[in-house]
C-alpha cells in the first residue's frame, strides 16, 4: 500500500531534523529508569517541542516500546475527551480511567504516554495530578510538552519528589543551527547573517531560511532580536508571497485551523486548491488531522498586526468564519462536536473565556478541591472579609459541604483564595436553607426550573486572601477553573448563577459574557446586598452560548431577527414583544437553521416535557410567531408529518 502524503511529509521532517540528540537521550533515560517518571518539557514558542515529542515517540516505537502521542489541541479538555483520544491512538475504547490503566498495564514493562501542547489542558492539570496519573501503572512513563512551566504543585508536593522532572528546552547548538540552514538550502555566505541574531531558535531559523531563499536581498539586520519570530513573520509574509497567499495567511490567523472548505468560504474570490497547497507548503504551517495549523507564534503575530492595520478586514474574516462554523454544525457528526466547540472558542476574544481554553500566559496558581487541613486557612479568609452572619453562613457550608470549596494555591503552595461552587444534587438542602442567599436562588430555580436532564451550578462566593472579592489574578484563576465545568457538564449544563456584593465592578464583565442580572434575587446579609447574575446557555446549551458570544462580539446578533435580552422580534426595525416560550422556540429553530426539528424535540428542549403529550402547544406557538413575523413568516417552514424548519429569506 502506498504511503500517504502526510506520512511522506512526516518522514521528511524527521530526516531533516537536526540537533536534540542529548534531549532525546535524556528522555529515554527516564524511560529506562527504575523509578516511575513524569517529565514536563517546556520552552518558548517555536523552540521545537512538538517536533521533539514526535521524534521521541517515533524512535520509541522503533525501539519496540508501546508509545502513544496525543496533541492536546485536538482533544476535548475533559476526562471523556482524553479517554476518547487515547482510545483513538490505541485502537481501543475506554469508558473509565481504570479501563485505560488496565490496557496500558498489559502493554509491557515500559509504556510511553506523551501529550503535546499540554498548556491547552491547563484546566485539567489538577485532575491529571491527583487522579489520572496516580491511577496509571508504574510501567507508564508520562511526558508533557508545553510552552509553560509546570504548575508549582507538581514541584512542591512531597509525593512527587523524585518522580516529577521539569526540563527547559533551550535553543539549538551553533553547529546544529548551521546544519539546519544547510539542509534548508541556504548558501554558505548567508548562514552567518542568519545565525547572528536567531540565537539557535528553530522557528526563527526556518523563517529566516525561507525568507532568504525567496527574497535574497531581504534586510535581516533590521529585525530586533528580542522579537525575532514576530518580525521575521511580518517580513516573510509581506515580501516573500503574492497577495493571494498573504490573504490566505491572514485568514488562517483568525481561526484555530484551516481546511479547504473554510478557506474557500472565507476567500471566495480566490477559490482553488492551489491556495490551500500554497499554505500547506509554508515552513510555519503544520498539517493536522483536521486541517492546517499555523504555528501559534506566527499566528498571533499576523492576527495582531491585521487587527491593528486593517480592523475592517480582521472583522470581516472572523465574521465569515463564524458563519461557516454556524452552517457547518448542522451537518456535523456528533463525534465531531468538540471540534466545532474548539473552533468557536478560539474566536472568542474575551480573555476569561479564550484563555481558559487557549492560554497565552503562564498560570502560576494551582486549584484543588479543598481538603480538611485547609479549613483554618479558609476560615481565616472568611473572617477577614465577611461580617458576623456571613461568617456563620460560610463556615456552615464548610462544616457540612466541604466538597464544594476549591482552594487556589500560589506558587509556594499557600492558600491564596477560594471559591464555593455547588450543584443542588450534591448538597443537603438544609445547608441551602440556612443560607439566605442560596435559599433565594433555590426558590428562583423552583419558580423557573431548567428542563429535565439539564442542570444548574451556583458559584456562591469567591474570595482572594489579600483583596477579597476584587477581580484579582487569584480570582481570575478561579474563574478560569470554573470553565472546566462548562466542558465536563457540556451535555447537561444549562445555567450558571454567580453571586457577589460588588455589583458595579463586575457588571460590565458579566454583561459581556451574556449573564442576565436577577434583580429579584438581591439578598441582604450583614447590611451588604448580594447580587446575582445568571448565564443561561440556551436550548442548545454550551455550543449555542459560544456561537452567540462570538456573534455578539462581531456585532452579528444586531442584524438578527431575535433580541434575546429584550424578548422581542426585530422585524424591519420594528420591535414586537414575544412570550418566553415563543422566544425559546424561535431561538431553538434559529440555532438549528436548515434542520428539520420535530415537535417532540421542541417540547423537551423548550417546555421541558418528557412525555411528549400535548404537542399541539408547539403548533400554537408557531402560529403566533408567524403572525408576529408578518412578511417573514415563510422563514418557519412546515415539514409535513415531521415538524418545522427555519430558513432565512
Amino acid at each position: 500500500m502506498a504511503k500517504s502524503m502526510k506520512e511522506v511529509l512526516a518522514e521528511r521532517q524527521f530526516k531533516n531534523f537536526v540537533g536534540r540528540e542529548q534531549e532525546v537521550e535524556t528522555l529515554f533515560g527516564y524511560v529506562g529508569s527504575a523509578e516511575p517518571s513524569v517529565v514536563h518539557v517546556h520552552g518558548l514558542a517555536g523552540i521545537g517541542k512538538t517536533v521533539l515529542m514526535r521524534l521521541f515517540v517515533a524512535k520509541a516505537q522503533e525501539k519496540g516500546y508501546p508509545a502513544y502521542g496525543l496533541d492536546c489541541r485536538h482533544v476535548e479538555p475533559s476526562k471523556k475527551g482524553l479517554l476518547e483520544s487515547l482510545g483513538d491512538v490505541s485502537g481501543t475504547k475506554f469508558s473509565t480511567v481504570d479501563e485505560a490503566a488496565n490496557f496500558l498495564d498489559e502493554r509491557g514493562e515500559r509504556v510511553i504516554l506523551a501529550l503535546d501542547t499540554y498548556e491547552i489542558f491547563r484546566m485539567m492539570d489538577t485532575w491529571f495530578r491527583n487522579e489520572f496519573v496516580p491511577s496509571l501503572p508504574e510501567s507508564v512513563r508520562v511526558f508533557f510538552f508545553a510552552r509553560e512551566q509546570p504548575v508549582p504543585a507538581w514541584l512542591i508536593a512531597p509525593e512527587w519528589q523524585g518522580i516529577f522532572h521539569s526540563i527547559l528546552l533551550g535553543p539549538l547548538e551553533h553547529e546544529a543551527a548551521i546544519d539546519m540552514l544547510q539542509k534548508a538550502g541556504v548558501s554558505q555566505s548567508d548562514i552567518p547573517r542568519i545565525t547572528r541574531f536567531t540565537n539557535g531558535h528553530p522557528l526563527a531559523l526556518r523563517l529566516s531560511a525561507a525568507a532568504v531563499l525567496e527574497q535574497p536581498d531581504i534586510d535581516l539586520e533590521t529585525i530586533a532580536s528580542q522579537t525575532v519570530v514576530s518580525e521575521l513573520a511580518k517580513a516573510y509574509i509581506s515580501y516573500a508571497h503574492d497577495p493571494a497567499t498573504q490573504r490566505a495567511i491572514q485568514a488562517s490567523s483568525v481561526v484555530r485551523r484551516m481546511n479547504e472548505s473554510l478557506l474557500n468560504y472565507m476567500l471566495p474570490e480566490s477559490v482553488g486548491s492551489h491556495l490551500y497547497d500554497a499554505l500547506q507548503a509554508l515552513s510555519f504551517v503544520e498539517t493536522a488531522k483536521d486541517g492546517l495549523v499555523i504555528h501559534d507564534a506566527v499566528q498571533q503575530t499576523v492576527a495582531s498586526a491585521l487587527k491593528t492595520s486593517n480592523p475592517t478586514l480582521y472583522r470581516d474574516l472572523r465574521k465569515a468564519a463564524w458563519k461557516f462554523y454556524r452552517n457547518e454544525v448542522r451537518i456535523m457528526a456528533r463525534s465531531e462536536i468538540w471540534r466545532y466547540s474548539a473552533d468557536m472558542l478560539y474566536m472568542v476574544e474575551e480573555d476569561l473565556v479564550h484563555d481558559a481554553f487557549f492560554p497565552s500566559n503562564l498560570q502560576p496558581y494551582a486549584i484543588e478541591e479543598a481538603v480538611e487541613s485547609e479549613g483554618q486557612a479558609i476560615k481565616e479568609i472568611i473572617a477577614r472579609f465577611e461580617g458576623k452572619d456571613g461568617q456563620k453562613i460560610l463556615n456552615n457550608w464548610w462544616r457540612h459541604a466541604p466538597q464544594c470549596f476549591h482552594t487556589i494555591h500560589d506558587p509556594r503552595g499557600v492558600v491564596a483564595g477560594f471559591y464555593l461552587l455547588y450543584n443542588l444534587d450534591e448538597v443537603n438542602i438544609g445547608v441551602v436553607r440556612d443560607d439566605p442567599v442560596a435559599w433565594r436562588l433555590y426558590k428562583q430555580i423552583q419558580d423557573d426550573p431548567v428542563p429535565p436532564k439539564q442542570k444548574a451550578i451556583f458559584c456562591r462566593r469567591w474570595l482572594d486572601a489579600e483583596t477579597g472579592e476584587a477581580l484579582s489574578p487569584v480570582i481570575r484563576a478561579g474563574f478560569l477553573d470554573v470553565k472546566g465545568y462548562y466542558v465536563a457538564m457540556k451535555p447537561s449544563l444549562r445555567r450558571l448563577y454567580c453571586t457577589r456584593t460588588d455589583y458595579l465592578s463586575y457588571a460590565p464583565l458579566f454583561q459581556k459574557l451574556q449573564f442576565k442580572y436577577l434583580a429579584d434575587c438581591a439578598t441582604e446579609v450583614d447590611g451588604n446586598t448580594y447580587h446575582t447574575d445568571m448565564l443561561d446557555f440556551g436550548p442548545v446549551l454550551f455550543n449555542g452560548w459560544i456561537t452567540g458570544l462570538v456573534g455578539s462580539e462581531l456585532g452579528i446578533d444586531k442584524d438578527d431577527l431575535l433580541d434575546v435580552d429584550a424578548c422581542e422580534l426585530v422585524v424591519d426595525g420594528n420591535r414586537v414583544a414575544i412570550t418566553p416560550l415563543e422566544l425559546g422556540v424561535m431561538q431553538y429553530l434559529q440555532q438549528h437553521e436548515g434542520d428539520v426539528v420535530n415537535r417532540e424535540t421542541l417540547l423537551e428542549s423548550v417546555w421541558g416535557y418528557g412525555d411528549h403529550t400535548g404537542s399541539n402547544v408547539v403548533d400554537t406557538k408557531i402560529r403566533s410567531l408567524r403572525k408576529k413575523l408578518g412578511q417573514y413568516s415563510p422563514m418557519i417552514e412546515t415539514v409535513s408529518g415531521v415538524g418545522y424548519r427555519f430558513k432565512r429569506i
